[in-house]
């Protein structure tokens, strides 16, 4: 009897888990989850001789009774519909012959002997497109307030380029959720971009980058440290002459243009300088207060002489008082000495009627773009050594004189460019016949690395 009874005490569990083991599923299987995919290839599909996509899912099962499953897709065009279907033994599949940059969604439905699952996986949409392939270009021109970098788009991905540019930060790795980034359109190819507002002596790190449907691709980052150049600095007053007279110094000091023409810079870049005519064209600008009582002073400007030999003296920049009476007459004047006195083509700066100093001969060109920086340092003991010219960055020596005065007059008439003030601020005389851009004046003595940076510009 007890053998008996622990017969039936052995035997029953391995009844029962002999039944359990060979029952099928009872319910439906749950969907898989954490679909996820990826473009993989472009091919050319020649039966119909156009280039087509390949995409590949993967998601996880959840369910240990899922016979297979059914891959549903939907596109712009189309609701879902299934697409392909495997074994419950793969959890990745290969979507090909798909039209290039759409965008296409996927889900995923497990099925067994029972059913299919009440539920999909989640979610994806995926663009037939790869991120631009793109190279970022060398920094160049840095000085310690901005810097010049770009890129190439090597690939467009097989998409329409929305978006490129570069952007910068002092952190490795910028993207384009910072505000620090430039914008330069939509084409394929080459560009460069000038990075704004940078800091000095500070490192930054950039890198360009395109944007597709399928989304942003970056170039390598490069890192540059700004220096101490900062042609902003100090400016009393700037005139870009960029379809206009206006000042971006920001001190106000906005010009007016009189019979002038818009001409092309010295990038031919149309409308972006103003032209003379020689005996109408002038530019009025406010009194110019900032100079009054300065004893050191930059003047850069760019200047196109439109003759071989000026006739007459011709004035650049005109901040005088003249009166009538030679000995009340100061201010400053800077211009051209004409044929009809000794070195014609010379750089002449007058500051009294008696002060006046010149410039060897010749040193302009005729029917060329050249960068003319004129320092003016009244605090030199040696008035001879109180004014020193730059030719497109070179420098062509001192050509003060003892008559040279330390500049602390106060001048009530208004400022000119083009022609020299008369009488009282009344008839302008000795027009200039060319073209002038980029006038700068500042309120310090440009160091030669700033001048030279000027005239690379």
């Amino acid at each position: 009897m007890k053998n008996f009874c622990f017969y039936i005490l052995f035997t029953l569990p391995l009844i029962f888990i002999s039944c359990k083991k060979n029952d099928g599923p009872t319910m439906v299987p749950n969907p898989p989850y954490l679909l996820k995919g990826e473009m993989s290839a472009f091919y050319m599909n020649y039966n119909v001789n156009q280039i087509r996509a390949q995409v590949t899912l993967s998601w996880t099962d959840s369910s240990k009774s899922t016979v297979g499953y059914k891959i549903e897709r939907k596109s712009d065009i189309s609701g879902f519909k299934i697409v392909g279907a495997v074994s419950g033994y793969n959890t990745t599949y290969k979507d090909f012959d798909l039209m290039v940059n759409n965008v296409y969604t996927y889900r995923i439905s497990s099925y067994n002997g029972i059913g299919t699952s009440e539920k999909y996986s989640n979610e994806i949409n995926l663009v037939t497109a790869f991120v631009p392939k793109i190279a970022t270009k060398p920094v160049s021109d840095i000085s310690g307030i901005s810097a010049v970098c770009g890129g190439e788009i090597v690939d467009d991905g097989a998409a329409v380029i929305t978006e490129k540019g570069v952007v910068w930060d002092t952190l490795p790795n910028p993207t384009i959720n910072l505000s620090t980034k430039t914008t330069e359109g939509n084409s394929i190819g080459a560009y460069l971009s000038t990075l704004t507002n940078l800091k000095e002596y500070t490192k930054y790190y950039v890198r360009a980058y395109a944007t597709n449907r399928s989304g942003t691709g970056y170039g390598e980052v490069l890192s540059f440290t700004t220096n101490d150049i900062n042609i902003k600095k100090d400016l009393i007053v700037h005139y870009p002459f960029n379809g206009s007279a206006g000042d971006s110094s920001g001190n106000g000091y906005h010009g007016t243009a009189n019979n002038t023409g818009l001409f092309e810079d010295r990038f031919l870049k149309l409308n972006r300088s103003y032209k003379f005519d020689n005996y109408s064209s002038f530019i009025t600008a406010p009194l110019l207060k900032l100079l009054n009582y300065k004893q050191q002073l930059t003047f850069s400007f760019w200047i196109y002489s439109d003759y071989l030999f000026p006739l007459s003296p011709a004035g650049i920049f005109s901040h005088w008082l003249s009166t009538g009476n030679p000995a009340a007459s100061v201010g400053i004047n800077i211009g051209l000495n004409g044929s009809n006195t000794p070195n014609p083509l010379a750089v002449v700066v007058k500051m009294s009627n008696t002060g006046s100093a010149m410039s060897a001969g010749n040193i302009l060109k005729p029917w060329v773009w050249q960068n003319i920086t004129i320092l003016y340092d009244g605090l030199k003991t040696n008035p001879a050594d109180r004014l020193v010219l730059y030719v497109d960055g070179v420098n062509k020596g001192s050509f003060g004189n003892n008559d040279i005065p330390v500049f602390t007059n106060n001048i009530a008439n208004a400022t000119m460019l083009g022609a020299t003030t008369g009488v009282n601020g009344g008839l302008k005389t000795n027009y200039f016949k060319g073209a002038m851009d980029d006038f700068r004046i500042y309120n310090r003595i440009l160091p030669l690395k700033e001048i030279e940076f000027i005239a690379r510009h």
